[in-house]
Parts: structure tokens; C-alpha cells; sequence
């Protein structure tokens, strides 16, 4: 992640490229849009409950985005210094995620079971 924060654009836009091939959240998004087909429900929920899991996986680009949009200037400050904690914190933060995760598919199939 210290490599890709400090890229180029050329290197960046390769990456990004290379990263969007093997995505590792490409198996959350294959979950989710198996929930989403296997569901019993109408066309408009299927495409509502698709848009949502899109946003949701779009949330890592939008939250920056956004918070660009609505500060300026004045976020880059902010947005750096979040940036840097990640990149401190990486390892917690991937576990973290992969964990609740986890928590989550067991208690779905738990309570599945029941």
C-alpha cells in the first residue's frame, strides 16, 4: 500500500488496472449477487439490492470523494492523515474486515439452520 500511495500516474492507472483483474473483493461481490439472484423476490427489489452492494463496494472511492467535494482544500489535511493511519494499520484493518465477514456468513447460515 506505501508503494501505491506514493505511485505515479502511469504507475497508478497500471495497478489499478492489475488490481481490477485479480480484485480480492471480487469474492464478496460474487456473495453478494448470489444472495441477490438465489432471493425470491421481484425484478425492482433484485435491482435495488444490486445498486446497493455497487455502492457499497464504491464506498472506499466515494467517502474521499466526497468529502473533497464538500470541504476543498481544506480536506486534503484531513484526508492524508487518514490515509496515513491506514497505511499504519493495514494489517488490523484487513483482519478486522475479513473477520466480521466471517462473523457474518456464520450467523447467516446458522440462523439458516434453524
Amino acid at each position: 500500500m506505501q508503494q501505491l500511495s506514493n505511485a505515479k500516474p502511469r504507475g497508478a492507472f497500471i495497478m489499478g488496472a492489475a488490481l481490477s483483474i485479480v480484485n480480492p473483493n471480487l469474492a464478496i461481490m460474487i456473495s453478494g449477487t448470489t444472495v441477490i439472484a438465489a432471493a425470491d423476490t421481484t425484478p425492482g427489489t433484485a435491482v435495488f439490492g444490486t445498486v446497493l452492494l455497487l455502492l457499497a463496494a464504491g464506498l472506499d472511492f466515494l467517502v474521499p470523494i466526497g468529502v473533497y467535494l464538500a470541504f476543498g482544500d481544506r480536506a486534503k489535511s484531513a484526508l492524508s492523515a487518514v490515509k496515513e493511519w491506514m497505511i499504519a494499520h493495514e494489517r488490523p484493518l484487513t483482519l478486522t474486515v475479513f473477520f466480521g465477514f466471517g462473523a457474518l456468513f456464520v450467523v447467516r447460515n446458522v440462523v439458516a439452520l434453524i
